[in-house]
C-alpha cells in the first residue's frame, strides 16, 4: 500500500512537473494563435496557466486584417494529457460570447486543424462579424460548427430577432420583416454552400439556397408572403419584384453579388 502511494505521488509530481516546466505559457499562446490562417488571425490576451493542465485568457479576439470578427471573454482551456496515449492532445475550451457561451474541443497535435464548436444563447449585438455581414439588430444566436481540414458543417438559429431595416450580404430582403432565422451550411475551403436558410416572420416566410465561392454570392431567394401580408403597408415592395413572381404569393429572386466574409 505504501509503495502504491509513493508511486502515485511520484506520477503526480512528474505530470505536474511536465506541465509547469516543459509547457511554457508562450508555447500555449503561440499554438492557439496558430489556429488562425492567412484569412483569420487569433489574438490571445492575458494567458495564465493553472493547475492540472488548465489555463485561461482574459480575451481571445478573432480578426480579419484590422476588422474584429468575434470576442471570447473569460476563456478557459483544459488539456487532457491522457489523450497522448491515443496519439492525440485534446484541448477542451469554454468562454463567454456576447452574453452567451461558446464551448468546443480540438486536437493540438494535428497538422491540419480539427475543431468542434457550440455557441449558446449569444446576443447578435455583440458579434462584430454579423454587423460586418449587414445583420444588425437584436436576437439570440445558437449554433454548431464542425471543421476538419478546412471543411465542415455549420448549423445555427437566431430567435427573438428584431433586425434593423436593411439588407444582408446582397440579399434585398427587408430583414426587419423576420424574427426567426435557421440555417445549415457546408464549408469547404473558401466556399460556403447554403444547404438551407429559412427566415420567418409574421405572415411571411423565405428560403435561401445557393453558394458563396471566394467572396462571390450566388443564391436564389424563395419569398412566400401571405395575402394578408401583401395588403399591409409593407406590400408595396412586391410591386417592385412583380417580374419574379412565379405564382400568387410565391417569388423566386436570384441574387448575385460580391461580399466580404
Amino acid at each position: 500500500m505504501k509503495r502504491l502511494l509513493i508511486a502515485g505521488l511520484l506520477t503526480l509530481f512528474i505530470v505536474l512537473g511536465l506541465w509547469f516546466l516543459a509547457v511554457p505559457e508562450d508555447l500555449i499562446k503561440a499554438r492557439m494563435e496558430r489556429l488562425g490562417d492567412d484569412r483569420f488571425q487569433v489574438e490571445v490576451e492575458g494567458l495564465r496557466k493553472g493547475l492540472f493542465y488548465n489555463f485561461g485568457s482574459q480575451r481571445i479576439t478573432l480578426r480579419r486584417s484590422a476588422d474584429v470578427l468575434l470576442f471570447v471573454d473569460n476563456f478557459k482551456g483544459r488539456i487532457n494529457p491522457l489523450s497522448l496515449f491515443r496519439g492525440r492532445l485534446t484541448l477542451f475550451i469554454r468562454g463567454d460570447v456576447s452574453g452567451g457561451t461558446i464551448e468546443g474541443v480540438t486536437d493540438l497535435l494535428r497538422e491540419r486543424d480539427q475543431v468542434d464548436l457550440r455557441m449558446n444563447q449569444s446576443s447578435i449585438e455583440g458579434i462584430p462579424w454579423l454587423a460586418r455581414m449587414g445583420l444588425r439588430g437584436k436576437g439570440i444566436l445558437s449554433g454548431e460548427l464542425r471543421l476538419d481540414e478546412g471543411a465542415g458543417d455549420l448549423r445555427f438559429s437566431i430567435q427573438d430577432a428584431r433586425f434593423e431595416s436593411g439588407s444582408s450580404s446582397g440579399l434585398v430582403l427587408p430583414l426587419n420583416w423576420f424574427n426567426k432565422v435557421k440555417g445549415t451550411m457546408t464549408v469547404i475551403g473558401n466556399s460556403i454552400r447554403v444547404k438551407s436558410l429559412s427566415l420567418e416572420g409574421e405572415g411571411i416566410y423565405a428560403r435561401v439556397k445557393g453558394e458563396i465561392v471566394e467572396g462571390k454570392l450566388d443564391v436564389v431567394v424563395e419569398l412566400m408572403p401571405d395575402s394578408s401580408f401583401i395588403k399591409t403597408d409593407k406590400g408595396f415592395v412586391f410591386s417592385t419584384i412583380e417580374h419574379y413572381k412565379v405564382s400568387p404569393g410565391h417569388y423566386l429572386i436570384p441574387i448575385k453579388s460580391s461580399i466580404s466574409l
